[in-house]
């Protein structure tokens, strides 16, 4: 429990700085911006908007939560980007892709479950427009829950929103390390929960097993 307990103060201890290093808190170029994020992305001198800190920090911090009480349940999420390094920390590495599966979730139905479990949970790290757009489609069509990152020049998408640059492998990676930490948390709750069970139901005084 101690392990747990340490892991999950590492995950959601979010510096500023650290986003700020890894590019997290850069917008697209003004002239792309999406209007509707106006609350949270902020016109600067340079021609690139920046994504206001508080807002990534709080949106962050709600969605690690979630991710890692969906591992602690059983629940298997499935995290797809294409600019970060390949995940390999265990025992959470088949949770990451860089390679979107077109088409599985929609015809999972008709598949069949023995392939492999249908993710209940899918967090999303691209910035092209049109694939997040059929991501979304598709993820709408089989009611998976999803969380998508959001850069200045994208519109809201999928249930959660984590507010961040998503076109950049520095990014993609520092949201990564996140991810790993908190599923991490997730796998040790659910692990821990575990208990043997007896062979024979225990005896009493004066009970015996029956033959």
């Amino acid at each position: 429990m101690e392990q747990t307990r340490s892991l999950r103060q590492q995950t959601y201890q979010i510096a500023t700085e650290y986003l700020v290093q890894n590019f997290f808190n850069i917008g697209k170029p003004t002239n792309e911006k999406n209007e509707t994020n106006s609350e949270w992305a902020k016109t600067t001198p340079s021609r690139f908007d920046h994504i206001r800190n508080s807002f990534i920090v709080l949106s962050l911090r709600k969605n690690l939560s979630i991710s890692s009480k969906t591992v602690s349940k059983g629940g298997k999420p499935l995290v797809y980007h294409n600019h970060g390094s390949t995940v390999s920390s265990k025992p959470v590495q088949n949770f990451f892709t860089n390679i979107w599966p077109n088409g599985f979730i929609s015809n999972f139905k008709r598949i069949g479950k023995k392939f492999r479990p249908l993710p209940n949970l899918v967090v999303v790290i691209v910035n092209d427009n049109t694939k997040r757009f059929a991501i979304e489609t598709e993820l709408l069509r089989t009611k998976v829950n999803s969380f998508f990152v959001t850069n200045t020049n994208n519109g809201y998408a999928g249930l959660y929103n984590i507010f961040g640059n998503n076109d950049s492998p520095r990014s993609a990676n520092l949201l990564n390390d996140l991810l790993v930490r908190s599923l991490s948390v997730g796998f040790l709750q659910e692990t821990s929960r575990v208990k043997v069970k007896r062979r024979f139901p225990r005896l009493g005084s004066n009970q015996r097993p029956r033959t």
